[in-house]
């Protein structure tokens, strides 16, 4: 047999696979409470923070594999409606009565908490950091004007921002909050999402097609997305038009989103989380949680490598971002369809592939495990024609045998690597 090829075995197995559905990566991490967990921020692929009922914390710092409770008595027993992790040590949460509204701190990891804003009659509901130090808090309207505080000293203090009118009887949802560089988002219920695009100094009012958005994301500067009652919204101009996209299956309201490059996650309160590829246009079915626990929210780490979805029953799941790859093309078409043996082989941790299409088209390049499990997609979109080669870096999965599937149209093509580690 020509070397670099694959064994019928292997051959059989991919045609097995390609008729069903791959497995999905999310798992479940050890929870160490059963009550409603309601917001979570994401560091990096090791630390994160998780606020829930009765003034729970949980934080870890092993990327979920041990979570510690680290709220308790400190932050009384009102809900931990939301929280901003700054590090592992570092982190801000909001908590809110019947009759106030509160910030507190952290800065040993949860060990002490110190209450550094209050608010009467209010509720908080999201807090973002741009840095260390600078940061900005949204709220339910108070006496007709948006809560709205920033902080320069890493939420010691906040201050008022310019001064936001309610507009009628208008209130926030908790998380529903999305800041990208100078830019903030927050969503009401009154078919409104107010932005800004100078750290909240003026604001602009943003008409959606529907009444709540309770959470928002945005991928880049131009491409968004809103969770409302019933359906997601999208935008392509930074949210200047919000449309209607395909209905993501079920039913309930949407209140968990979060996306990277050109996927997008996304979850109603259920058990069951969404993927698409296509900016919304289509979803499909990726995890189902065990139990009847729903969804409550979604975020992903800052360095775009781990995701963590929360929810009612207290369950925690994770999911394993794959590093993104970089994708070199070629000037020049070849005459034939070919994928090329990876080099090198076997490698430890980066490996490059180089594959060759003959005309312009859809191409997905896929990297598959020994059990026919999807381990990271290289390449899954519009390429030109030409020469191309991808880096792989595979330092987040285990040793072992990988194979790799380039297909374009009804043209398939099967090669094994061998990660040594």
């Amino acid at each position: 047999m020509k070397k670099g090829s694959v064994t019928i075995t292997a051959l059989l197995l991919f045609i097995f696979i390609s008729s069903f559905k791959i497995q999905a990566q999310w798992s479940e991490q050890t929870s160490p409470v059963s009550t409603a967990l309601y917001s979570v921020s994401v560091v990096d692929d090791s630390t994160a923070w998780i606020g829930g009922d009765g003034g729970v914390v949980l934080r870890t710092t092993n990327g979920g594999t041990m979570w510690t409770s680290t709220g308790g008595g400190a932050l009384g027993a009102d809900p931990v409606y939301n929280i901003f992790g700054m590090d592992d040590m570092n982190a801000l949460c909001t908590t809110s009565s019947s009759s106030a509204t509160f910030i507190y701190k952290t800065t040993d990891g949860g060990a002490t908490w110190t209450q550094v804003f209050t608010q009467a009659g209010g509720f908080l509901d999201a807090i973002w950091m741009w840095d260390s130090v600078n940061g900005f808090v949204y709220g339910d309207p108070v006496s007709g004007n948006w809560e709205l505080y920033r902080t320069s000293d890493g939420g010691q203090t906040w201050t008022a921002a310019n001064a936001l009118a309610q507009n009628g009887s208008e209130a926030g949802w908790n998380n529903a909050m999305v800041v990208m560089d100078s830019s903030i988002y927050f969503g009401t219920n009154n078919s409104t999402i107010y932005y800004s695009s100078d750290m909240g100094n003026s604001w602009m009012a943003q008409t959606t097609p529907q009444v709540n958005s309770y959470s928002i994301w945005f991928n880049d500067s131009s491409n968004g997305l809103m969770g409302g009652e019933s359906a997601l919204n999208v935008t392509t101009n930074g949210g200047m038009m919000w449309d209607t996209t395909s209905a993501l299956p079920g039913s309930g309201s949407i209140n968990s989103l979060t996306g990277v490059n050109n996927q997008w996650w996304a979850a109603r309160q259920n058990n069951m989380i969404y993927t698409s590829t296509d900016g919304g246009n289509t979803w499909t079915l990726q995890y189902t949680a065990p139990g009847s626990g729903a969804y409550y929210a979604m975020a992903k780490a800052r360095n775009d490598s781990l995701i963590i979805a929360v929810r009612s029953d207290g369950g925690i799941s994770a999911y394993e971002i794959q590093t993104p790859v970089e994708v070199t093309t070629g000037e020049s078409a070849p005459l034939t369809f070919n994928l090329s043996q990876n080099y090198p082989n076997p490698f430890n941790p980066a490996t490059n592939i180089v594959f060759d299409v003959p005309e312009a088209g859809q191409v997905n390049l896929t990297i598959y495990n020994v059990l026919g499990e999807e381990a990271a997609v290289l390449v899954n979109g519009e390429v030109t024609a030409g020469r191309h080669q991808v880096t792989f870096n595979a330092s987040s999965l285990p040793s072992g045998a990988y194979f790799y599937k380039l297909q374009q149209n009804n043209s398939v093509l099967i090669k094994k690597m061998l990660l040594l580690k």
